[in-house]
């Protein structure tokens, strides 16, 4: 995303007293569109519990990149009829594939 972009979504899910993954879902706050497994996938890369808040700048810099590219990735992959990464929680979860 645009730098300017993403630092202003950053410092819009930085110091919130609401959980990271329900500020993630809500649609009027960060993104619309966004559902529960991307925000899902979004925090297992990020390593952040879903009920984290009150994050540092440079975490919600780390949200908002890997949403951009979760969504990005994911939007690529539905057009090429492809899977989504192996390396994706979304693949474990919804295969039924266990972690190795």
């Amino acid at each position: 995303c645009i730098p300017s972009q993403c630092q202003s979504m950053a410092a819009a899910i930085m110091n919130q007293r609401l959980g990271i993954k329900a500020l993630i879902l809500d649609q009027k706050r960060v993104v619309s569109g966004v559902g529960n497994w991307v925000a899902d996938e979004v925090l297992y890369q990020c390593e952040l519990h879903p009920d984290q808040s009150y994050l540092t700048n440079e975490q919600a810099l780390d949200v908002v990149g890997k949403l951009h590219s979760i969504l990005s990735i994911a939007v690529d992959c539905l057009n090429d009829d492809i899977p989504y990464p192996e390396k994706w929680l979304f693949g474990f979860r919804w295969t039924k594939k266990k972690a190795g």
